[in-house]
């Protein structure tokens, strides 16, 4: 037995969807020594958003229960005192953990536990079980499990798995898997693990700097937590990018809770920093752009010329890998210069009406719109701007205070680098994202 060591075994019940705008609506903690339960603490939390009616269905917690209760901050020194100097245990940990780090940070907090998963242990210590669910696991071992989907049962129930496993293994075992779980960085310059611990695990970007502040690294990541301690591991043991891991002193972020802005974001930030450790296309110069004709379409409705701006439909390193690439779409889509057998005007219209449709097929589905993205918990609404086939940029809205007009929307744009790699994304994003709402003007 290794003595002194207190657990405090957490359970949270969430009121569902995209992890971006789940919330907290109720905790449990049961605090043990890994053999007796020493103390126990539970409250229902207002998430200050809607329950999902599955999430009702399956806890039974409702919109009116929660509608009078505390608030994450008002809980915050009561979860402090229950959890500080414990080792943090969970029945799947990465969830239960990652969440309240994330209620922790929307009141500008640090959550920083050493950390144990039951479902790993059950996994490396309990193989003969046929699962690993917490309700068919502690009824295969005579666990009691009461109130099931509720945190105060299922917390309490974990806490006696807890409590099986350290007494058919020893206490040492588990011990050994905490470090495990808690993966040690030997870090060089200025970073250290605090800094590590101090990033959101929401979707986001970061920037790593040198000792001069000058931006060496930018990535994009869904968890940015889990994606840089992944990365800074990989670094330290083999060195991929060559020199990275030893420059670095600090790290930005920017959390967007959208993995789609996240990536435009990181691609703008990318082609204008051009970080020395960016393995990337987006590096290499593109002064050639191919534009859209304004008046006299007829024979060629592209212009090719060197032009430093980003309005460009697309763009390329060389004048002849444009050309090229127009006579290549030209012929997928079948366009050719009209005859001037037939009356003039019946011409433009038709060959307009055709280069309208290959672009509408290259490119995006309209000539100008809005991409709207709601962030439900958050209150606000990310806004992607295409005119004219273009990228233009994105925003952000306070969805209480919008008023619903397009002259809004545009005010809230901040511009941005147009290439064909945003290009794809988004086009991406407007053919296969669910949930978003699209504005044409």
């Amino acid at each position: 037995m290794t003595a002194g060591n207190i657990y405090s075994v957490v359970d949270v019940e969430t009121t569902g969807g995209k992890s971006s705008t789940n919330r907290i609506m109720e905790i449990a903690i049961v605090k043990t020594d890994g053999y007796k339960i020493i103390d126990t603490y539970s409250t229902l939390i207002n998430p200050h958003r809607r329950i999902d009616k599955y999430v009702v269905k399956l806890t039974g917690i409702t919109d009116n229960m929660v509608a009078n209760a505390p608030d994450f901050s008002d809980v915050i020194e009561k979860i402090e005192k229950f959890t500080k100097k414990t080792i943090f245990v969970a029945h799947n940990v990465p969830f239960d953990y990652s969440i309240i780090k994330k209620e922790y940070r929307l009141v500008n907090k640090v959550f920083k536990r050493n950390k144990v998963c039951t479902v790993q242990l059950s996994r490396k210590f309990l193989k003969e079980q046929e699962s690993f669910s917490l309700g068919k696991l502690t009824n295969n071992l005579g666990i009691e499990l009461k109130d099931r989907h509720r945190a105060f049962g299922d917390a309490e129930a974990t806490a006696k798995l807890l409590h099986y496993i350290i007494n058919k293994v020893g206490e040492e075992n588990i011990i050994k898997q905490t470090s495990q779980q808690n993966q040690i960085i030997e870090f060089k310059g200025e970073l250290t693990s605090d800094i590590i611990e101090e990033l959101p695990e929401e979707s986001g970007t970061f920037k790593f700097l040198d000792k001069n502040k000058k931006t060496i690294y930018i990535g994009y990541s869904k968890n940015i937590f889990k994606d840089v301690t992944k990365l800074l591991i990989e670094e330290a043991k083999y060195n991929t990018h060559f020199g990275l891991f030893e420059n670095m002193f600090s790290i930005d972020f920017e959390v967007f809770n959208s993995l789609f802005i996240s990536q435009l974001s990181a691609i703008s930030e990318i082609i204008k920093n051009k970080p020395t450790y960016n393995k990337s296309k987006l590096h290499k110069k593109q002064p050639i752009g191919v534009f859209e004709k304004v008046e006299n379409i007829l024979g060629n409705p592209f212009l090719i010329e060197k032009n430093k701006n980003d309005f460009a439909l697309w763009r390329f390193s060389q004048q002849k890998t444009a050309k090229r690439f127009l006579t290549r779409i030209f012929n997928i889509h079948k366009i050719r210069t009209p005859s001037y057998a037939r009356n003039k005007k019946e011409f433009e219209i038709e060959y307009k009406q055709k280069i309208e449709e290959l672009l509408q097929k290259e490119i995006y589905p309209h000539r100008n719109f809005f991409i709207i993205r709601e962030i439900y918990f958050n209150k606000i609404a990310y806004i992607v701007k295409i005119e004219n086939f273009i990228y233009r940029g994105f925003g952000k809205i306070d969805l209480e205070n919008f008023d619903q007009r397009i002259e809004s929307l545009n005010d809230c744009i901040k511009l941005q680098t147009n290439n064909q790699t945003i290009q794809k994304v988004v086009r991406k994003y407007v053919l296969k994202a669910k949930g978003i709402k699209i504005v044409k003007f």
